[in-house]
């Protein structure tokens, strides 16, 4: 990540952006160091490290941490929502009355 910003700083901030507009860490850009330096401080794989390292403690303190998104509706409620659209059984005799009428319509 650091030598493609020594090297192109215009492709690196094509790949980069997404990072850059979240605010993850400052750009690493030549002005603030030299190549030798690798100006730790500055630069978003640091902000990535500090990242990590923040989610991973917040996954220690509670690894079982319920998703708040989760849907939580229940079997009652999907039954009723498939239950909209089951076709309803007919029988043998409204079968035999539809098909009388259907003769009957193309027999006009």
């Amino acid at each position: 990540m650091e030598t493609l910003a020594d090297d192109d700083e215009e492709r690196y901030k094509s790949q980069f952006q997404q990072y850059l507009d979240d605010g993850v860490e400052g750009i690493y850009s030549l002005s603030y160091c030299s190549p030798q330096d690798r100006c730790a401080n500055n630069s978003i794989a640091d902000g990535l490290e500090d990242l990590y390292a923040e989610a991973h403690a917040k996954i220690r303190e509670n690894p079982n941490l319920e998703d708040p998104e989760k849907d939580t509706r229940g079997k009652d409620h999907w039954k009723a929502e498939s239950e909209k659209y089951r076709l309803k059984k007919i029988s043998r005799e409204e079968k035999k009355a539809n098909v009388q009428k259907r003769i009957a319509e193309l027999r006009k």
